[in-house]
């Protein structure tokens, strides 16, 4: 289901977070996670069936389902195993369901660490089909660094989300082609938040969401 955003006093945020509902395959799941949060999702038994393993936990060998190493990332890496291991599908509902809550010192917006993570759960996914998934890294890279440039605005962090899109660029131009839209309007972002004092963007961030609306 989609998501909005509340702060960390659970005020409105402007934005929602939203997704493509079906025909969602692992060249989606490699650019981008369905899930509002990891809370929204609804598993049928059968689904957690065909993708279990067996996980060692503080030494102690046990069926898993999500991965316990992937901190922040069990969600979307259980995605990509479903598709990448079983002939289940998976869709949305097209409804604002849950919140998500914009944490300032959260590991959401500790950019360096989540990069980090980023990097595990391509290695974890990567094993399960390394012909098909070798020719996503890049883009898959480039769309992570897109939206950390995203949460970066959110928290009013300029400087660090230009920063962040213009690795995003590095990493694979070719998202500039598939999302120009979305790319641009970061850029724009980040730099007004760079130059601009925060009333003042404040402001205009208001007028956009109304234009939007």
């Amino acid at each position: 289901s989609y998501s909005c955003f509340i702060d960390s006093d659970s005020q409105p945020i402007p934005g929602t977070q939203a997704a493509r509902l079906n025909n969602i395959d692992i060249a989606y799941l490699m650019r981008y996670n369905p899930l509002g949060n990891g809370s929204a999702a609804v598993y049928r038994r059968q689904v957690l069936e065909g993708i279990q393993f067996q996980q060692s936990v503080q030494g102690i060998g046990q069926t898993a389902y999500f991965d316990e190493e992937l901190r922040m990332s069990q969600d979307i890496e259980v995605l990509r195993r479903i598709i990448l291991k079983t002939d289940w599908s998976i869709e949305g509902i097209p409804t604002i369901l849950t919140m998500y809550r914009i944490n300032p010192n959260s590991v959401s917006s500790n950019f360096d660490k989540k990069v980090k993570i980023w990097q595990q759960l391509f290695s974890k996914t990567y094993v399960l089909n390394p012909e098909l998934l070798a020719p996503y890294q890049s883009i898959s890279k480039a769309y992570e660094l897109k939206y950390l440039a995203r949460r970066a605005i959110r928290l009013r962090h300029g400087l660090a989300a230009l920063q962040l899109i213009g690795q995003s660029l590095q990493s694979n131009w070719k998202i500039l082609l598939e999302e120009p839209k979305t790319v641009l309007a970061i850029a724009l972002a980040a730099g007004a938040l760079c130059l601009m004092p925060n009333p003042l963007y404040v402001r205009l961030e208001a007028v956009g969401m109304t234009l939007k609306a």
